[in-house]
């Protein structure tokens, strides 16, 4: 039988903490290592905002506004999903009061001025129940 005494254990344990890394320190500072190369290319490595001096950031594309052929889209694609889940084999979307409808909602969507982000979400959705998880984006 193999006899292990908690000081066999404990002894490298404490050895590799002691040896290991010294604990938390301060970051040096970048200025101090770069010196006046703190830029490279119009670009601040000190700053951290990596965006280009005296440049803006790109607006992000689909924050922008959706058009009326977006609105008129994604309608016309929730239309279709409610129709389906109604089991109504009649094209309701030809009808005078769904084009009424349809128009109301585009408006609606102008408007609100929905984001493309929002458009992009609405037409993934396959099911009714799954709209509101792009409201809550």
């Amino acid at each position: 039988m193999v006899r292990i005494s908690l000081r066999s254990l404990c002894l490298p344990a404490a050895l590799v903490a002691l040896s290991g890394c010294p604990g938390p320190r301060e970051a040096a500072n970048p200025r101090d290592l770069l010196g006046e190369d703190a830029t490279h290319g119009g670009v601040s490595g000190v700053e951290g905002t990596g965006i280009r001096d005296g440049a803006e950031k790109e607006p992000d594309p689909l924050d922008a506004p959706a058009t009326r052929a977006d609105c008129k889209k994604a309608h016309e694609h929730l239309a279709r999903i409610g129709q389906q889940e109604s089991g109504d084999p009649a094209d309701l979307l030809k009808s005078p009061e769904a084009e009424r409808i349809l128009e109301e909602g585009i408006e609606e969507c102008l408007d609100a001025e929905t984001s493309k982000r929002m458009i992009r979400c609405v037409l993934g959705v396959k099911k009714s129940s799954e709209i509101d998880a792009c409201i809550r984006r």
